[in-house]
């Protein structure tokens, strides 16, 4: 077969070239009769060949990805991650990352307003407090007495420093006098003494009967009569 296929090639190249073909040339001819047709295969092979997926490769076990430090701040640190992963991705391969989704680059972030900052009140300047002058008499202790409760009434009304008191001596308690028992109408009556119409018996007499009804019964003290 080989030999027919050689005769027809023979015969064909005869009828092109007349003149007698030695068998190197003849192969030569053939050669490159047969290369023009794989110049022409090679483009659709290479198409054919883009065509079929690629199995991802093996990420090798001896392949170290670089270690990223990523800001906290939005947008930049998502797209530091999605860069660190690109980037461990084409030096050590493996499966394709799955990449975070971030905003397009060139959108500045807006900077978080911050609040006014609330304005220090102002200070108002402190009230004038005036205290009201008393005149103390100059006797003594009642002058001590009241020259430090005019202190402490100015201390308690304007504040202030506070006032240094005179040492004073105590006050003298004066005792209250006991009541006086209110005369009963209906209950208490003095007794009737009769006295002698003699000056001064008679007169003392009669303030004698007075203070004896006064002590029994109260009411008001009675006038005693002058008897000398």
């Amino acid at each position: 077969m080989y030999k027919c296929r050689v005769r027809t090639a023979h015969a064909m190249l005869y009828n092109h070239y007349p003149h007698p073909i030695s068998r190197s040339n003849l192969a030569l001819i053939l050669l490159i009769s047969n290369m023009k047709w794989l110049f022409l295969i090679l483009p659709f092979m290479g198409s054919v060949l883009a065509l079929v997926p690629r199995e991802p490769q093996a990420a090798s076990a001896a392949c170290t990805c670089d270690t990223v430090f990523c800001t906290q701040v939005w947008p930049d640190s998502c797209y530091c991650a999605n860069d660190a992963k690109n980037a461990c991705y084409e030096k050590c391969g493996g499966s394709p990352p799955t990449y975070d989704t971030c905003p397009p680059r060139g959108i500045i972030a807006r900077t978080p307003q911050e609040a006014a900052p609330t304005p220090a009140p102002t200070p108002m300047p402190p009230s004038t407090c005036i205290c009201e002058p008393v005149f103390c008499l100059d006797s003594w202790p009642e002058s001590c007495y009241c020259n430090n409760a005019v202190k402490k009434n100015c201390y308690e009304k304007c504040g202030g420093e506070i006032p240094k008191y005179q040492t004073c001596p105590p006050r003298e308690v004066v005792p209250k006098p006991d009541p006086v028992p209110k005369p009963d109408s209906t209950e208490c009556q003095c007794p009737e003494i009769n006295c002698i119409q003699s000056f001064p018996e008679g007169c003392y007499c009669a303030n004698n009967a007075k203070l004896q009804c006064y002590k029994k019964c109260g009411g008001e003290e009675p006038v005693l009569s002058s008897c000398d």
